[in-house]
């Protein structure tokens, strides 16, 4: 654990083909501001095993580093976001989190999973059985904070739109590819004032 008197922790899920280091910034940056910063290594990272599994990486390593009753964040960079979204609707994990954001998440789909194998890109392809479901029961999740980023410069979320999701807020960030929404202060800083509950600030 970080050292922080806030209550406040934060998990970050990184997406295919990153590992964690992805939230360097980020995680510094809410750290700074008094936030628990956990980050998770999926393995395989690749998309060669199913987003379920993964999900269940994700509730092992909560369930391992976070306790229970307290103030719970998650972040989900790209694929990283439909484990999160797993986790919270198929897994109770909406029952521990009170927030949720999404940057750059395939939540429609996306053409670049068609250039790639595995099982867990399959299931990030346009019209994927697992995203038909995943969407069809996403209501579970309408009483936490759901934001998602997007930018409409995307080089990997094909089209940029299937990151709009229906039931969050959206938020299109002025940020010139997916690789650098981590990156982005701006996020990080709209990020930190949505958990702080403060008035939220402008992308």
């Amino acid at each position: 654990f970080v050292t922080s008197d806030s209550g406040r922790d934060v998990v970050m899920v990184h997406g295919i083909m990153t590992t964690g280091g992805v939230f360097f910034r980020m995680k510094n940056y809410l750290e700074r501001q008094g936030m628990r910063c956990h980050v998770i290594q999926l393995k395989p990272c690749w998309g060669g095993a199913k987003l379920e599994d993964l999900a269940t990486q994700l509730q092992k390593f909560i369930d391992d580093n976070v306790q229970d009753g307290g103030d719970l964040s998650l972040v989900g960079y790209s694929m990283g976001a439909l484990v999160c979204r797993y986790y919270l609707q198929e897994l109770g994990g909406y029952k521990k989190a009170k927030r949720f954001f999404s940057i750059s998440g395939p939540h429609h789909g996306t053409i670049f999973a068609y250039t790639w194998i595995g099982k867990g890109t399959a299931q990030m392809r346009l019209g994927s059985t697992f995203l038909d479901n995943l969407n069809k029961k996403q209501d579970i999740l309408k009483n936490m904070t759901l934001v998602s980023y997007r930018t409409r410069f995307e080089n990997v979320i094909i089209p940029s739109k299937s990151s709009h999701w229906d039931i969050a807020e959206n938020v299109i960030c002025p940020v010139i590819s997916l690789q650098w929404m981590v990156l982005s202060k701006r996020v990080s800083k709209n990020i930190c004032s949505r958990i702080k509950k403060d008035k939220s600030i402008e992308i």
